[in-house]
């Protein structure tokens, strides 16, 4: 994790640090009073964590597809950047946008299939695709994360697939708590700064 200069825009506190993530080639900005971490410095920043070591807690991000993780001052919000895998379809068509109108529609429907709600406790609500110069295709997502009818967490994510690979940008609260105007203008930032690796023909 590589840092880059960024203006900090004092008179409006809205300070950032850029980071380039080289390994999946993307490039973001945080708040400079968040704590950036990721699976190679867990070990400075465990008190984040509830695993029962900073090597179970390291492996639990790097399972979920975790390059770095922001934590709020208050400790109960999160900026994740997360980039995975995909099937063979995200293998074959490499980029979102060579994905047609029916294809963005599927993966758009299956955010919204209550059916895997099961599965994975996150519930979606809103799954919104936007194309905006400059960023591309992004599917804007609302969700809770719900066990045993308990909502454990609520957040907002941008879903794109770029260069093979599937990347989600997320902000994800503690709590049955509604996410505040600041922590949605913080995602809208967090979304706008990140730059995707662009996909290789």
């Amino acid at each position: 994790l590589a840092l880059f200069p960024l203006a900090c825009l004092a008179e409006t506190a809205d300070c950032k640090t850029g980071y380039a993530i080289e390994e999946i080639g993307l490039k973001t900005a945080f708040p400079s009073d968040w704590q950036v971490v990721t699976p190679e410095n867990v070990s400075r920043h465990f008190s984040y964590f509830e695993e029962a070591t900073p090597e179970l807690a390291a492996e639990h991000l790097r399972a979920e597809g975790v390059s770095a993780v922001a934590f709020s001052p208050s400790g109960d919000a999160m900026l994740r950047v997360i980039c995975r895998d995909g099937d063979d379809t995200v293998a074959l068509y490499h980029d979102i946008e060579r994905y047609t109108a029916a294809m963005r529609t599927e993966i758009k429907n299956d955010f919204l299939n209550k059916a895997a709600w099961a599965l994975t406790g996150y519930r979606y609500s809103v799954a919104e695709w936007t194309n905006k110069e400059g960023r591309g295709r992004i599917l804007n997502l609302t969700y809770t994360i719900r066990f045993d009818e308990v909502t454990v967490a609520r957040g907002l994510q941008a879903y794109t697939i770029r260069n093979g690979k599937v990347f989600m940008l997320d902000l994800q609260v503690d709590g049955d708590r509604k996410l505040t105007s600041q922590e949605e203008k913080i995602f809208a930032a967090f979304v706008a700064d990140t730059v995707f690796p662009e996909s290789v023909d």
